[in-house]
Order: C-alpha cells, then sequence, then structure tokens
C-alpha cells in the first residue's frame, strides 16, 4: 500500500482504486480504466454521487458528467467530486477539458483551476 498525504487530504493507493479521504462523512473513489474513468462520493457509506471523464490522448481528461443522488443534494458532494478530478489532474500534469454544465461552470468561473483547464 501506498499512502500520500497532502492539504488535509490523504490518498491511499491499492488494488488499483485510489481512495480520497476528504472530511470525516465523505469518501471520494476513483476507478480508473484505459480511455475512461469516473470518481464516485460515499457519505457514510452510501453512494452519494458520481463524476465520469473520459481520456483525450494521454495528457487530458474530458469531464462529461457529474451527478448528485437527491438524499445528499446541496452538501457539496458535486463540488467535492469536481476537485477531486483537479487534484487528479494537477498530481499527474494532466488537463481537463470540462463538457458536463455543472463542471464547466465550478472550473471556469474563479482563475484558481486556470493551469489545469485544456
Amino acid at each position: 500500500m501506498f499512502v500520500y498525504g497532502y492539504t488535509n487530504r490523504l490518498i491511499l493507493l491499492t488494488d488499483g482504486f485510489i481512495r480520497f479521504k476528504t472530511d470525516k462523512y465523505m469518501e471520494i473513489k476513483q476507478f480508473n480504466e484505459d480511455r475512461k474513468g469516473h470518481f464516485e462520493a460515499f457519505a457514510e457509506g452510501e453512494k452519494a454521487g458520481l463524476m465520469t471523464y473520459k481520456w483525450h490522448g494521454k495528457d487530458e481528461i474530458v469531464i462529461d458528467h457529474t451527478e448528485v443522488y437527491k438524499s445528499f443534494e446541496g452538501q457539496g458532494v458535486g463540488k467535492q467530486l469536481v476537485l477531486e478530478g483537479v487534484a487528479f489532474a494537477r498530481n499527474n500534469k494532466l488537463k481537463i477539458k470540462p463538457t458536463c454544465p455543472f463542471a464547466k461552470k465550478f472550473l471556469e468561473r474563479t482563475s484558481d483551476y486556470e493551469d489545469v483547464l485544456a
């Protein structure tokens, strides 16, 4: 098992999964394949949301869908999913092209994410 810590987050790399511990109650897991992947959010063990992406070449991902399940709306789950995508891009020197309206609006509303936008 490989453990990597940074800015109030803990990333555990095990069995091909990347696990992001974001706070006391939410865990975000990443599932990455050759041409696509997704992040799943779990709150207190229950699936709370999903963000999907596709690989565009070797150094760019396209975030194409973000979904928060009804009982978790308004709790910052979508924001946390996008932020974990940003962390993944930064840690791997990738660019993000957001085609999902939620991710696009979130990433383009401030200059904080210019370094990862394609």
